[in-house]
């Protein structure tokens, strides 16, 4: 059970939604979500391997993410 977010995590997740300095976009069912490769790529193996893979995503503004249902998405901020 993790207890209320220090004011350093508060600040990070702030940034990860902010659309203004965000370098990419999630579109999920149809809803956008802005966020930051540096951030996603510290808090996740999977987009870490993703953006440094050479694969088309990793050079998209936008991804589609088909396999996830919006609100799952957007809680992994």
């Amino acid at each position: 059970m993790s207890g209320p977010k220090t004011a350093e995590e508060q600040f990070i997740c702030s940034l990860f939604m902010n659309e203004e300095a965000s370098d990419i976009t999630f579109k999920v069912q149809d809803k956008t979500l802005p966020a930051h490769k540096p951030i996603l790529t510290q808090k996740s193996r999977y987009f870490a391997n993703l953006f440094n893979s050479g694969m088309l995503e990793s050079k998209q503004k936008t991804i589609e993410m088909n396999d996830f249902e919006y609100n799952t998405f957007e809680g992994f901020a």
